[in-house]
């Protein structure tokens, strides 16, 4: 089966990391059991995603545009890295990890995918500080 979804039809989702446009692009509401999720995500600048994990599930992501501060590790013992246009990340199931978009004026832009999972239902995201609202 091959199948094309297009960005433009996605619905952005602005719910599951507030403040953060999210295109679910690949997942069981797009594709029959896909066992993956494919998606983009657009930080406005200055936002910040609250820490949390995935129990189900790697992540892996490219960035596009922008530079964003990624934290991860237990609040006793983060660790932080500044990820580039061009970088690859890779996030392992059950690290705890959490970004923040480093400009006041450009957005980030990143294609993200979770492994083995059709839905982030599937994923089960465990938050580990509240979500941040809004910048």
């Amino acid at each position: 089966m091959v199948k094309i979804i297009r960005s433009k039809n996605l619905e952005i989702n602005t719910t599951y990391e507030p403040g953060i446009q999210i295109g679910f692009g690949i997942d069981n509401n797009t594709v029959e059991n896909p066992q993956m999720v494919l998606g983009r995500t657009i930080m406005p600048p200055g936002a910040r995603n609250h820490c949390h994990y995935h129990v189900n599930c790697n992540v892996g992501n490219y960035t596009i545009r922008g530079r964003r501060r990624i934290f991860f590790g237990p609040p006793h013992e983060q660790q932080e890295l500044v990820v580039e246009p061009g970088d690859f990340l890779f996030i392992a199931k059950g690290e705890i990890h959490g970004a923040v978009n480093l400009s006041d004026t450009e957005p980030v832009e990143i294609i993200f995918c979770y492994n083995g999972v059709s839905s982030i239902e599937e994923a089960k995201t465990i938050d580990v500080e509240p979500p941040y609202q809004s910048v």
